[in-house]
């Protein structure tokens, strides 16, 4: 039987609630994943919120979000939020 992760739930709600708070989805996972408060991190990868558009607009593009250069400021950052 496959060994199963005790606190999966926990890392999935955690995961879940930094990208909402806009956190980019690798930086979302490595942070629920390694099991300390997300408060008491300090913020190496602003939240989508606090970015500039270029910032957006160069994550968009590392990503491969398509047509990245013709969205504003809102479309790139849901678009960035659907990247899971």
């Amino acid at each position: 039987m496959p060994e199963t992760d005790p606190d999966a739930d926990r890392h999935d709600s955690e995961y879940r609630e930094l990208r909402d708070k806009g956190y980019a989805p690798e930086i979302a996972r490595e942070l629920s994943a390694d099991g300390e408060d997300p408060a008491k991190r300090p913020d190496e990868h602003p939240p989508y919120d606090a970015r500039t558009t270029e910032e957006l607009r160069e994550l968009a593009q590392e990503l491969g979000v398509v047509q990245q250069q013709d969205m504003n400021r809102p479309e790139l950052i849901a678009a960035l939020r659907q990247i899971k």
